[in-house]
């Protein structure tokens, strides 16, 4: 559906694609947060078969790649993505991709944001509790 919209290349079509594509990210992060991960102590705890993440991480990059291609990487929904991006590479076990894409969603989030807005506190309570689960199997 979000491809539709960018065939169309006017401004209104651009505005719905981004719309679009933001919902897709906005679901995809709310799931992983709300439901896999409501937990804290097991954040790679599965709820969804992988095969859904391997696709979500497939549409994921096609997106993150057009929100830099279209609004540079200093855009609010580029830390979005990347962020939920990252969300799903933890989930499929890639846990130092995943860590270092939170990482830069958080640099994005406090450049763009600042430090004190709910996106970026956000962004680094999840980095920090997957590094303390991480530490603490590791110890």
């Amino acid at each position: 559906m979000g491809q539709l919209f960018q065939q169309a290349r006017d401004q209104q079509h651009m505005i719905n694609a981004k719309a679009f594509f933001q919902k897709i990210i906005q679901i995809w992060k709310n799931h992983i947060i709300q439901n896999d991960l409501m937990i804290m102590a097991e954040y790679n705890q599965t709820e969804i078969p992988l095969i859904l993440y391997d696709e979500a991480e497939k549409h994921l990059t096609i997106i993150l790649n057009w929100f830099r291609e279209e609004y540079g990487g200093y855009d609010n929904a580029c830390a979005e993505c990347l962020f939920t991006q990252s969300l799903v590479a933890y989930k499929r076990g890639k846990i130092a991709e995943a860590l270092d894409g939170m990482r830069s969603a958080l640099q994005d989030y406090q450049n763009i944001l600042g430090i004190y807005d709910r996106k970026t506190i956000e962004v680094e309570r999840v980095i920090q509790k997957i590094e303390e689960q991480y530490q603490h199997h590791h110890e």
